[in-house]
């Protein structure tokens, strides 16, 4: 899961520098220019981009090739991620596929999915248990088991997408499936910011054929908003519905109406953070 983890979070590093980088595009015209420009300037922040274009159509391949580079420039634009995070993606390889003007709603649409697994998982000193477990991950990934879409406004101040429907079945040691269903979300941009973002999932489901682990997660909602000028002035609300996890034979928990919110703000150079559950 920690794998997967790495994998979805690739995902939505990038798409976060989507979020930044489209929100000026008015026009089809505008918007390649601005895509290209960017994709340029991602090629000095500690990544390398593979291009191919066709009339309609983009498509770039990007690889984490300095983890600090990346870390300092996806922390400034505002993604929360440390170096330990961008090191254990490194050659990690992540395909954007953008269309422009696809409908009434959209100046760019973008498809985001990684396509190699990152260094540290094709290493031949892993252990045989982590070979088999990076094997069954690159078979996910060349499904493009792991998809973001997005699609900015033709005013450039919104976005919407999703996350592409999960139900896979895992065969390990034991067969684990793992399900996800309607993770959508919309967001704000101010100002060529990320300014919120609303995010809905219907459900989660982790499970293996014998029971011995189970976790769901059931209607969760959580809003981010950007309260000020810096990465740290911001307020977040979450909700679960309802949430369980259970070992067959050792406890079983489950909590229903989870909610929490959390304000932060920054003064003199400090982070001050308030969390209510």
């Amino acid at each position: 899961m920690k794998k997967i983890g790495l994998a979805i979070a690739s995902i939505i590093a990038i798409a976060a520098i989507y979020y930044y980088i489209s929100g000026s595009a008015h026009l089809s015209s505008r918007m390649k220019a601005h895509v290209g420009a960017e994709m340029a300037s991602l090629q000095t922040q500690g990544f390398s981009v593979e291009e191919e274009i066709s009339e309609q159509k983009e498509h770039f391949i990007i690889t984490t090739d300095e983890p600090s580079k990346a870390a300092a420039y996806l922390s400034a634009q505002g993604v929360h991620t440390t170096l330990e995070d961008m090191e254990a993606l490194k050659g990690a390889k992540v395909r954007v596929d953008v269309a422009y003007m696809a409908d009434a709603y959209s100046a760019a649409s973008f498809d985001i999915y990684p396509a190699a697994l990152p260094l540290a998982l094709t290493s031949d000193s892993l252990s045989d248990d982590d070979k088999k477990a990076a094997v069954l991950l690159q078979k996910l990934i060349d499904k493009k088991t792991f998809l973001l879409h997005v699609d900015v406004n033709k005013l450039g101040n919104g976005f919407r997408g999703y996350i592409k429907d999960i139900q896979e079945v895992i065969e390990d040691k034991r067969k684990i499936t793992v399900a996800m269903k309607d993770l959508k979300f919309t967001g704000d941009l101010k100002d060529d910011t990320l300014s919120s973002v609303k995010q809905t999932l219907k459900n989660f489901r982790v499970e293996s054929e014998d029971e011995l682990i189970t976790m769901k997660i059931n209607h969760l909602t959580s809003h981010y908003i950007l309260t000020g000028t810096t990465r740290y002035d911001y307020r977040i609300e979450y909700a679960i519905e309802e949430m369980s996890f259970s070992a067959k034979d050792v406890f079983d928990l489950h909590v229903e109406n989870i909610t929490m919110n959390s304000a932060s703000n920054e003064s003199n150079g400090l982070a001050s953070v308030t969390v209510e559950t």
